[in-house]
């Protein structure tokens, strides 16, 4: 079964969240190849009645791209790379990016990534961009030209069914992947006790959100 991404002028910005290996990558750099497909003449791998526009400028922010020669960290590289997108006004420009401002401080990187998505916006641009921050998955308004987005998880079975939700953010999960993986009950053990209060009550109710989704 494959997965429907509708983007338009009125929500023209994705913002994919859920957890990791769940298909956030994927989904991006899939839609970022058939529209370069597009662009280059090829059938694009999409089913009947889809749409894509042509897109003169395809900026892509996927990967480690520092740099010692160029004396950039990971996250220096980065924010060139969003700055360069921050100039490109038009819904003839789509943006790519894989864990917007992920690579530095929790708290600076989310209202980093936030002003940017602002600025984004308000080039009236295409944009697809993963997160794992929780600032950027809420406080937006309907008039925000932001949509969530997220990959669903089986609590079930512990693991992702790469089935695309619109309109939907998704939890990171950190916790749950540890013990998918195999990670020592008690390094979980204390990593819980580490969480806020707020925190664990969330993880605690994860289940019965499922449970909401797959309603």
């Amino acid at each position: 079964m494959g997965n429907s991404v509708t983007l338009d002028p009125e929500k023209s910005i994705l913002i994919l969240s859920g957890p990791n290996a769940g298909g956030k990558t994927v989904l991006l750099k899939s839609i970022g190849l058939a529209s370069q497909m597009a662009r280059c003449g090829l059938p694009p791998c999409v089913g009947p009645g889809s749409k894509l526009p042509f897109f003169q400028n395809i900026l892509v922010g996927i990967g480690d791209s520092q740099s010692v020669d160029e004396d950039l960290s990971t996250f220096a590289a980065h924010l060139k790379l969003l700055s360069r997108c921050a100039e490109v006004t038009g819904y003839q420009n789509l943006l790519l990016i894989d864990e917007i401002c992920g690579s530095t401080d929790p708290e600076e990187g989310a209202a980093l990534a936030k002003s940017f998505i602002r600025r984004f916006s308000a080039n009236h641009v295409f944009a697809v961009i993963t997160s794992h921050l929780g600032f950027l998955k809420s406080g937006w308004k309907d008039s925000d030209p932001v949509v969530n987005g997220s990959l669903e998880y089986d609590s079930r079975s512990s693991k992702p069914t790469y089935h695309f939700l619109q309109g939907i953010p998704g939890d990171s999960l950190a916790l749950l992947t540890a013990e998918r993986v195999g990670i020592d009950a008690d390094i979980i053990a204390k990593a819980k006790d580490y969480l806020s209060p707020a925190k664990r009550a969330q993880i605690d109710e994860l289940k019965k959100i499922e449970e909401l989704r797959r309603d």
